[in-house]
């Protein structure tokens, strides 16, 4: 998603409770690109939410007779926790007060809790002579709080089965208490006349029903469900209604006593659950507790075509053999395609034989915001319960991919990672039609992202994703898991070439990779001194590609390994490097040149002047790559090359 509520509390540093009223101000910057300004009012209880798109923003805080408060150039994405806590606003001099908070609760003695749905209303005059009437509802807690003038009132305190009650405020100043306290309703009484005449006590005719709807998937509330009770009253009487959740997912509905009640939750792209509520009485519980909605599809196959280059007419290739399949009700095929040719890109919802498009106009397919959008775009048009994403362009590993030349921008793995996260979608699947990114920085930067990594460590072909019989083996089993999709995704991603290469990786198990690459580049740093001809002579005879300096990582430790004049503890280390990725790589081929090919490569020079252009000019942000903070792969290079890494 590329939106999600952002909620928290104005707290009042004079009554110590939550401040009603005070506007929260949000404005700065979308993700995209765009402005954006909201301005929310908190609840009687000092909370606040709105709707937030990802961004950089600058948040106010103000209140009537108080201090004001303002949060900079605030960054709010997938990684930021959802509350933005409680802030506590200061009063201003008391000689600027006009007013000030007047709060309480309202409690239900028989259930011993505060009593939600009451409406407490305050009238009179202020002391300018002015007449004042403000009504507020009670929350769940039963709290309740209005900013009040000073003056001269009386607080009305009603219910629906319960006695009203009032009393009077006479001269409300800074000296006045702040508090209401807590007041106590009675249920009503009343003679019901009958053959046999006798006084009974009336109960509650009706109570706040309510609860939450759940997004699964994006692990946050799900607005815009539908919720409908219907059923019967205890009077015989049918009864029926329907609210839309908001940002929170939370609904509530004031729902009589009844004998058979049913719920039902619906959600377009969801599947709807109806739940038997059953007699509706005092003793049953106010709550509906959390409902968990499931998409009714299986699968979105998301596929971001960059055509802008010399690739575009492969890739109309590519969307055909997409249409030969199409879309059905349990697959969604959505593919975003820019073309050099119109400068515009499309996004296709596949359907077979045809498409339905959407223009987006000139798009930069190098911009992470493009991405992102796409991304949320997909997944909020089309839910499912697991998604794939394929990246289909040029790739070259460390520098990234996903290349336009109208903008000549590109995708960095720091900007593609920061797309993905902003998203706020976990992907079952991502893929790169694209030529060398099965890297082990690359995986390694996706491990929060994804479930799986298929790629290539060599460079790739025109029309090696066969997305025919890809996307029909998944239509026709929808169920399948990521790890098959992964799996099949390699079977179907290469031709006859004899110099290529694909893998599927298990995220899951890249910390491993990594923690036991970590070991040998310390084992390797220590040891420079005494096997640095060893440790030479594995990395020039070690599988390599296209790019030479990346070279296959098992191969790499496997020859030291197997090199008897070499330390122990090297070649322990080593040996540790080829099981993890034996562990990590669930799905390996490679062509006849590339037998030595276990599904992942590494970046390692052996050339001074080259590593420093690397950092310099080909990928700067290398050093700041996951895997290079996390392990001490980049300080054994740089001891090897003998240069500081420091551009």
């Amino acid at each position: 998603m590329a939106s999600r509520s952002f909620y928290g509390y104005v707290w009042s540093g004079s009554t110590n409770h939550g401040l009603a009223g005070a506007t929260v101000t949000v404005s700065g910057t979308m993700a995209s690109g765009s402005g954006f300004s909201q301005s929310v009012v908190t609840e009687s209880d000092g909370r606040w939410v709105i709707d937030l798109p990802y961004g950089s923003y600058t948040i106010i805080f103000s209140a009537q007779g108080y201090q004001s408060q303002t949060w900079q150039n605030w960054v709010w994405n997938a990684d930021i926790g959802y509350s933005g806590g409680t802030l506590t606003l200061q009063p201003t001099a008391s000689a600027t007060l006009t007013s000030r908070l007047f709060y309480g609760f309202v409690w239900n003695d028989i259930l011993n809790q505060g009593l939600l749905g009451a409406t407490v209303t305050v009238s009179g005059s202020t002391t300018s002579g002015s007449s004042f009437s403000q009504s507020v509802v009670t929350g769940t807690d039963g709290m309740w709080n209005i900013v009040l003038p000073w003056g001269s009132y009386t607080v009305t305190v009603s219910a629906p089965g319960y006695q009203t009650q009032s009393f009077q405020i006479n001269g409300w100043s800074p000296d006045i208490a702040y508090s209401g306290g807590a007041v106590h309703l009675q249920l009503l009484t009343t003679t019901v006349s009958s053959s046999t005449s006798s006084s009974t006590s009336a109960t509650l005719t009706s109570r706040l029903f309510y609860g939450t709807v759940w997004n699964p998937v994006a692990n946050q509330p799900l607005a815009g469900a539908t919720v409908t009770v219907s059923g019967s009253t205890a009077s015989g009487s049918a009864f029926t209604q329907s609210m839309v959740t908001g940002s929170d997912g939370r609904w509530e509905i004031q729902l009589p006593w009844g004998t058979s009640y049913t719920f039902t939750v619906s959600a377009l792209g969801y599947q709807s659950q109806s739940i038997q509520l059953g007699s509706w009485t005092p003793d049953t519980s106010y709550s509906g507790g959390v409902v968990t909605l499931q998409p009714t599809a299986s699968w979105t196959f998301m596929v971001y075509i960059d055509g802008d280059n010399n690739l575009e007419g492969g890739k109309e290739l590519d969307l055909s053999q997409m249409e030969s399949v199409g879309s059905n009700t349990q697959v969604s095929i959505v593919a975003l395609f820019d073309r050099k040719s119109t400068n515009d890109a499309m996004v296709y919802y596949v359907q077979n034989g045809a498409a339905t498009q959407v223009d987006w106009g000139s798009t930069d397919m190098g911009n992470p915001a493009t991405l992102m959008k796409f991304i949320v775009y997909a997944g909020s048009h089309y839910p499912a319960q697991h998604y794939a994403l394929i990246l289909s362009n040029h790739g070259g590993g460390i520098e990234g991919a996903m290349w336009d030349d109208t903008s000549s921008h590109h995708l960095t793995v720091a900007g593609l990672t920061s797309a993905l996260a902003g998203s706020g979608i976990r992907f079952n699947v991502v893929g790169f039609d694209a030529c060398l990114m099965s890297m082990v920085e690359v995986a390694y930067q996706l491990r929060s992202y994804s479930d799986y990594l298929v790629s290539s460590e060599e460079v790739t072909y025109l029309h090696e994703f066969h997305y025919d019989i890809i996307l029909s083996s998944l239509v026709n089993n929808p169920q399948m898991s990521g790890r098959d999709l992964a799996s099949i995704l390699v079977t179907y991603c290469h031709g006859d070439n004899a110099d290529g290469t694909f893998s599927a990786i298990d995220l899951s198990r890249i910390d491993n990779v990594a923690s036991s690459v970590n070991g040998l580049a310390g084992a390797l740093k220590s040891g420079l001194s005494l096997y640095g001809n060893q440790i030479a002579n594995a990395r020039t005879s070690s599988e390599h590609y296209y790019f030479s300096n990346y070279i296959d990582v098992y191969d790499f430790a496997y020859l030291l390994s197997q090199d008897q004049s070499i330390g122990a503890n090297i070649k322990n280390a080593a040996l540790d490097v080829t099981h993890a990725i034996d562990n990590a790589v669930i799905s390996n081929w490679h062509g006849a040149i590339h037998t030595r090919s276990h599904g992942l490569s590494i970046y390692f020079d052996t050339s001074k002047s080259s590593y420093q252009n690397m950092l310099q000019n080909i990928a700067p942000d290398y050093g700041s790559l996951d895997f290079c903070v996390s392990t001490g792969w980049r300080g054994f290079v740089e001891a090897y090359l003998q240069v500081d890494g420091t551009p």
